[in-house]
């Protein structure tokens, strides 16, 4: 749905003007789709990866880690370190390390939102 909306939103003259000029469908896609929906792509997923890091408890729930580790996941990884092996100085390190990564992620996903111009259906 969001994807969607963000397609209504891109202005018919530009479809129009490169029909004009002789573009295919999938200039029309690479040269007007992709870079009107391309703030949306990597909102998503951003945010999709720093979701993905919270999975930890899903996976302990269900799987415990998985057959051989299989569906071990960082959170997992981390949790396991401290309260199962008793090693606090990685997992403490392993922590860190995570929680840099996703302020990192973080302050890319508000920088792009920062640029975006947000529009409703009746602007023109």
């Amino acid at each position: 749905m969001i994807y969607l909306a963000a397609l209504k939103g891109v202005a018919p003259d530009l479809y129009e003007a490169a029909d004009i000029d002789g573009a295919g469908y999938w200039h029309k896609v690479r040269f007007i789709v992709i870079p009107k929906l391309w703030p949306l792509l990597i909102i998503n997923l951003v945010g999709q990866v720093i979701l993905s890091f919270n999975a930890a408890e899903n996976v302990l729930a269900m799987t415990g880690g998985g057959p051989r580790g299989a569906t071990t996941v960082t959170g997992l990884l981390i949790f396991k370190k401290a309260f199962v092996y008793t090693e606090f100085g990685p997992a403490t390190a392993m922590a860190w390390l995570m929680s840099l990564l996703l302020i990192g992620f973080t302050i890319y996903q508000l920088k792009m939102l920062s640029r975006l111009e947000f529009k409703t259906a009746g602007d023109d």
